[in-house]
């Protein structure tokens, strides 16, 4: 196998693996969220636990912000590749940040404002909004075919010092949704949980 055929299966891996994590994410959605009430999913542990809601709020408020700067790494990406550019070196302290995500949280961190969810909504409206988000990532990286995994950087909307390759950030927004996709089964497990 020659070199460039080489880094093309590697391409085309990254990007199956990645849309793979996001149709599990978005399958994990709506197995927890099948047959539940407005009452459970707005259901809060005690005064300072989310709500299944809140969690999936959460996801998304701390998702949305990423998408523009996802979709200009990808253009960026493909414009390196086209020009045979070398990949970026992924950062050390962003690949640590990208892995602390995973659940269970070993690591706990204080919430951002702008990422704290409002008033709990409705299954329907939560479900749709979350869906939108991974369609929307999902979308942006098949157009990313073709692009490096590490050819483009950006820096986190919420943490400056946080400078992530493309498939950093991405890595980024599936492991905070498993996280808190964690979270959110815990409360069905907690006692007092509403009965349907």
């Amino acid at each position: 196998m020659s070199e460039s055929t080489a880094t093309e299966t590697s391409v085309a891996a990254w990007l199956r693996n990645r849309l793979d994590e996001i149709e599990a994410i978005k399958r994990d959605v709506r197995e927890l969220l099948d047959g539940l009430t407005d009452t459970q999913v707005r259901w809060r542990p005690d005064a300072r636990g989310w709500s299944i809601a809140e969690c999936l709020d959460h996801i998304v408020l701390a998702g949305e912000p990423y998408l523009p700067r996802i979709e200009q790494m990808v253009a960026e990406a493909k414009t390196r590749s086209e020009r045979r550019q070398p990949p970026l070196r992924p950062g050390m302290f962003a690949g640590w940040f990208v892995r602390s995500m995973e659940p269970p949280p070993r690591l706990r961190m204080k919430t951002f404002h702008a990422m704290e969810p409002g008033s709990p909504r409705a299954v329907a409206e939560v479900q749709s909004s979350f869906l939108a988000l991974y369609d929307r990532l999902a979308q942006l990286l098949r157009s990313a075919n073709g692009a490096a995994p590490h050819g483009a950087r950006t820096t986190s909307p919420f943490l400056r010092l946080l400078r992530l390759t493309l498939d950093q950030a991405v890595g980024l927004l599936t492991a905070h949704a498993r996280r808190h996709l964690w979270q959110a089964r815990q409360v069905r497990h907690r006692p007092g949980f509403p009965q349907a």
